[in-house]
């Protein structure tokens, strides 16, 4: 028997006009990275606020600020490559379910320990998402049209800041310093629902699970 035609899957997205599908992917890429970025910033955002109301020093909240940071790092270096071995798509929802539940939980937070326990939390979730969102919409983005759809991915993370803190201004005057959290908590993890209905799994791990995923 003749062996069957193999299929290199990249080189034929690579040869593909952008379709509808690659742009629904991008598209909750942009969406879920907003959020991010967010979310990411949201500390500074209320920082002063929170300051005064829990009698913390200005000072010692700088290490709340560096507690989502290195947050970030440990979930980028410890969740991220979990994707390779379990699916891009479960690590992306669970990373948004994790960092929009820590941030619903920052808003009960009422010490600096409570604070830099969350936003760690917090931190772990983005690290884990931004990287393995990047490199999925990347698989499915044909290679002349990859680079643009990154940096428009990546945009997003300031975008999310710049309206976080637009959006963050009004909610502090009218519903306090927890508002800014709820809002940053409730919206990722309602992504994440939309995710586990539209999101597609890595396009190479299907292929080396032989479409299982």
């Amino acid at each position: 028997m003749r062996d069957a035609p193999t299929l290199n899957v990249q080189q034929f997205v690579d040869e593909q006009p952008l379709g509808a599908y690659q742009v629904m992917v991008l598209g909750l890429c942009v969406i879920i990275v907003l959020m991010e970025g967010f979310d990411a910033q949201a500390m500074g955002f209320v920082a002063p606020v929170v300051s005064k109301q829990l009698h913390i020093a200005r000072a010692a909240l700088g290490t709340v600020l560096s507690s989502g940071l290195v947050g970030m790092m440990i979930g980028a270096l410890t969740l991220g490559p979990l994707a390779d071995r379990i699916g891009r798509k479960p690590v992306i929802v669970a990373s948004a379910f994790l960092f929009g539940s820590a941030s619903l939980l920052t808003a009960t937070a009422h010490s600096l320990s409570s604070l830099l326990i969350f936003r760690l939390a917090t931190g772990v979730g983005l690290g884990a998402s931004l990287p393995t969102m990047i490199a999925l919409e990347a698989e499915y983005m044909p290679k002349r049209l990859r680079a643009t759809a990154i940096v428009i991915a990546g945009c997003g993370f300031s975008l999310g800041a710049t309206i976080g803190g637009l959006v963050s201004a009004g909610l502090l005057d009218r519903f306090g310093w927890q508002s800014v959290f709820v809002v940053g908590g409730i919206l990722p993890i309602g992504i994440a629902f939309v995710l586990v209905a539209l999101l597609p799994e890595s396009i190479r791990y299907l292929v080396g699970t032989g479409g299982q995923g």
